[in-house]
């Protein structure tokens, strides 16, 4: 579930962003998790979409 939802960040950007990221928030990847997708995750950063870059999304304020 976390490769699609990830994935499909990537392919649709800002659209999926309301949709998918509270998903991805409740399926709280570890940081294993995380890991083992680095790039995709690099990816999602270097995105237009502000949503997905900012901190507060993709549960990444809890590994700051």
């Amino acid at each position: 579930m976390l490769d699609g939802i990830v994935g499909r960040l990537l392919r649709d950007g800002p659209s999926a962003v309301t949709t998918l990221v509270p998903m991805h928030d409740r399926l709280a990847p570890t940081i294993e998790e995380v890991r083992t997708r680095a790039t995709d995750y690099t990816r999602l950063l270097l995105t237009p979409s502000a949503g997905i870059r900012s901190g507060r999304t993709l549960g990444w304020r809890r590994w700051r």
